[in-house]
This record gives C-alpha cells, sequence and structure tokens, in this order.
C-alpha cells in the first residue's frame, strides 16, 4: 500500500498562478507567458518510486514536424484509489493513496482510452490522480506532458491550437499502432482543457467520443488576463502570497498587461487575442462536457457557458463552491460520476452528467 500523503494545493494543479507572480525583476511577464516553468506531482525520486510501484510505464512520441512529446501509460486496474478532499475557512487540503498492495491489484475489464491533460506550467504527473481512479474503472490513461511542458521537448506554445494538433497527432499514432483500444476520451484541465477542445476539432470524424474540459478559457489573451487579474482573489493562498501578488499587480496595470500579451504574441509567431477556443468547441462532434467551478477567479462562468453553446453537443455543469484551484482536486466527489457518464456515451448518444451531492468530509 502506498501511505497516504498530503499534497500542497500548489503542487496539484496551480501552474497558472506563475503567470501572475510578476514581481520578479529578472524575468518579465513577456517571458513568463511564452516560457511555462514545470511543477511536478511530487520529486524526481518519490515520483519514479511511485510510478515504479504502480507499473506505470513511460514512452515518447515524435509528432511529425513537431516536438517529441513524453507521456505515461496506466493500465486498467484496480488500485485501490482513495481520495480526501477537506476545506477549513480559506485553507483545502488533497490526500490520495492506493489501498491495495500489487499482490491485490486485479486487471479491470478495459472500456477505452482517456488522454490526460494538465494546466499551464504544470506536467503529467499532476494528471495522475485522475489517471489511477478512471483506470480503475477500465480506462487506459495516457497521461501527456504537452509540448515545452515536463519531459517533452521544447518548443513555442501555442495556448490551445498548436497543443491540440500535437495530441491529434499522437491519437492518430496510437490508433494505428493499436495502443488506444476501445472508447476515446479527451481530458483536460484549464489549458490542458482547450489543448483538448483542439485536439478533438482536429482529428478525424469519429476519432473521440467524449471530451471532458474542466475550467477552460474562452479566448487566449483574454484568458491571461484572467489568470493576472484572478490570482489574488483565489481561496486558500496565504497572506504571504497574496501580499506578493497583490503588490505584483499593483506594479502591471492593464495596459501593461495588454503590451506584454501582444509582445509575447509576437516572440511566439501567434495573435493571442484571435485564439477564440468558440471556434474550436464549434467543430467538436463528440460528446462534451464542460465543468467549472462557480467560484473560478480566473475565466467566468458565463465565458464557459459560450463554449458548452458553440459544442454542437457540449453541456456546462457547474461545480458550485470550486475554484480554479480546488475544482481539479474533487476527485472524491467527481471520479465515479464522470465514469459512469463516460459509461452512457455511446454513438450519437449524449446523456446528462448527474451531479452528486457534495460528500461530507
Amino acid at each position: 500500500m502506498i501511505r497516504e500523503r498530503d499534497f500542497p494545493r500548489r503542487a496539484i494543479f496551480t501552474g497558472l498562478a506563475c503567470l501572475a507572480v510578476l514581481a520578479s525583476a529578472c524575468t518579465s511577464l513577456e517571458t513568463r507567458i511564452t516560457r511555462p516553468g514545470n511543477r511536478a506531482l511530487l520529486d524526481a525520486g518519490p515520483l519514479g518510486q511511485m510510478e515504479s510501484a504502480l507499473g506505470i510505464e513511460r514512452r515518447s512520441f515524435q509528432v511529425p514536424d513537431g516536438p517529441e512529446l513524453f507521456y505515461r501509460v496506466v493500465e486498467p486496474m484496480d488500485y485501490g484509489a482513495r481520495y480526501r478532499f477537506t476545506r477549513t475557512g480559506d485553507s483545502v487540503h488533497f490526500r490520495f493513496n492506493f489501498a491495495n498492495s500489487p499482490d491485490r491489484r486485479t486487471p479491470v475489464d478495459p472500456v477505452g482510452t482517456a488522454v490526460l491533460l494538465h494546466g499551464w506550467s504544470m506536467e503529467g504527473s499532476s494528471m495522475l490522480p485522475w489517471a489511477l481512479g478512471l483506470a480503475g474503472h477500465g480506462w487506459r490513461a495516457v497521461v501527456v506532458d504537452l509540448r515545452a511542458h515536463g519531459a517533452s521537448s521544447p518548443a513555442p506554445v501555442g495556448y490551445g491550437p498548436r497543443e491540440g494538433a500535437d495530441v491529434a497527432a499522437l491519437v492518430d499514432a496510437l490508433r494505428e499502432r493499436g495502443e488506444a483500444p476501445g472508447r476515446l476520451v479527451l481530458f483536460g484541465v484549464s489549458y490542458g482543457a482547450v489543448a483538448g477542445l483542439y485536439a478533438a476539432a482536429l482529428s478525424d470524424t469519429g476519432t473521440s467520443d467524449a471530451v471532458i474540459a474542466m475550467s477552460p478559457f474562452t479566448n487566449a489573451a483574454s484568458g491571461i488576463r484572467g489568470m493576472i487579474n484572478g490570482i489574488t482573489t483565489e481561496p486558500g493562498l496565504s497572506l504571504r502570497s497574496r501580499l506578493a501578488l497583490a503588490y505584483a499587480r499593483r506594479r502591471y496595470d492593464d495596459a501593461r498587461i495588454d503590451h506584454a500579451i501582444a509582445g509575447a504574441g509576437e516572440r511566439l509567431g501567434i495573435d493571442l487575442a484571435g485564439i477564440d477556443v468558440r471556434q474550436a468547441a464549434a467543430a467538436v462532434e463528440a460528446c462534451t462536457l464542460l465543468l467549472h467551478g462557480t467560484e473560478d477567479g480566473f475565466f467566468p462562468m458565463e465565458s464557459v457557458q459560450s463554449l458548452a453553446d458553440a459544442a454542437p453537443r457540449g453541456q456546462l455543469v457547474a461545480l458550485p463552491g470550486e475554484s480554479h484551484f480546488t475544482a481539479p482536486m474533487r476527485m472524491d466527489w467527481l471520479v465515479e460520476p464522470l465514469a459512469r457518464w463516460l459509461e452512457q456515451v455511446a454513438d450519437a448518444r449524449c446523456p446528462g452528467f448527474n451531479l452528486p451531492p457534495v460528500p461530507q468530509a
């Protein structure tokens, strides 16, 4: 059994916050927009030990005329995944463990392949708790490091279209090699949610059966502004962090932020203001489930509703009381109903998502 661990909120899905740490004298905001950092679930040693104990494989794929993508594979199996999320005032804590020792783990009948995509400045390991939970329901999980993140090779980030093209190429290759059996779902968080929508839009018709997009932005430029403006309102930040971020925010007024976004776009060779994720959503033929916290201080609910409206088979489910940081930690609440929803996705039928009551701590 892997002992229960307490993972700091920052270490799970808070990579977007790095864009708001603007006070660094040595790194400009423009540079931060173009160069993501890398934050893993655990330090390299403990992470490697966990992956070895769970039999997680590491692989890579060379995107034609693109970067080399690193990814992990989690086979369908009952790992005995257990999650605990607690909230005390503004503080939140997330813990998970795997109750089944290797001799007690049993294979689960496979139902399909789930491709998991992480947030900005994170890497694939941040999605492993989701991957292991879905694996217990029969999903073979492919956990990707997006371009310029994790162990994937450096390449200009694209805030959606470039990442989506990379993932679409990977999915096509996995399908051709028989390594993505059954139904296929793309599941991304924040930046990864946008990449998933673009991947589904760019893939051949019928490649993806479902897309789960948690906390996506609607436009790259407005999304960057939302990250910067919203970080100081997110619950769970320490007083020290709030003060530092408030100071940094005062240093960068709206005009300077807009200038940095324009400069970053020039560096990347893209028009960040022109990346409209609604266009990608409109091209997704798969069942599209959008999940968004009602307390998300980065991206407003109405913007995510516009994505659901644009998607031909889209639906938005609000997560009461959850923020941009806490929503992706709610595996205790969401793994089971998401697995049930995916079981019901078949052919042309897109079932409604039934959100259960919030579990009691």
